[in-house]
């Protein structure tokens, strides 16, 4: 399941020295990174496999979700998963309460994967509440409804992936306006990679000697 939300001190964020290096401090709030709370972070590709996996539930973040075989696919390799995410409707515990968004993706998400979170039993909360979706850094990778229509090839279908974007102000959120993201400076795929290599060097420089 999802990490909670770090409540952790830190100094306040900045460059600071260590050694010979300046660094850059992680953010107060999330002194892990955009990473903290993900169940999976992947700065490029996630790859879902449908001949292995019928329920993936956590919380993700990646620059592209797509379905295939192998951690190598950059394309999807199944055009009908029977695979859903996010299904929570048969959790045994109390589930966290940052879990919405629990996809956030820096791009569109792959025709074959849009199948899979438009799905009746994707997305779905333990008391059957909708879960969402972020995707995307802007409005220009809002997938076209035609384009919908017709992976879809069904309206009611196309309605219910809509209805799962996420909102913030009654309006469709990105990757830039989640708060964790916010926090970090992150409103790129390039950035959150970069924040994670940062945030990880900074750690190992704590306890690195010259």
């Amino acid at each position: 399941m999802p990490l909670q939300k770090s409540m952790a001190a830190t100094n306040n964020s900045g460059l600071i020295r260590i050694g010979n290096k300046t660094i850059e401090r992680p953010s107060q709030r999330y002194p892990l990174g955009v990473a903290s709370d993900a169940t999976i972070f992947a700065g490029e590709n996630m790859v879902m496999n449908g001949n292995t996996t019928q329920n993936m539930q956590g919380e993700f973040y990646a620059g592209h979700f797509l379905v295939g075989t192998s951690v190598n696919d950059t394309e999807d390799k199944n055009e009908y998963p029977s695979s859903k995410v996010n299904n929570f409707t048969d959790a045994k515990i109390d589930l966290p309460t940052n879990l919405d968004p629990s996809l956030v993706s820096a791009t569109a998400f792959s025709k074959s994967f849009t199948k899979i979170v438009a799905r009746d039993d994707s997305m779905v909360g333990k008391n059957k509440e909708v879960g969402h979706y972020v995707m995307g850094t802007s409005a220009n990778d809002d997938i076209p409804d035609s384009q919908l229509k017709s992976i879809l090839n069904d309206d009611n279908k196309v309605k219910a992936f809509k209805n799962r974007a996420y909102r913030l102000n009654g309006k469709k959120a990105y990757l830039g306006d989640i708060d964790y993201f916010k926090d970090n400076k992150v409103s790129t795929q390039a950035q959150a990679i970069s924040n994670v290599t940062n945030v990880s060097d900074y750690y190992a420089n704590l306890t690195a000697t010259e």
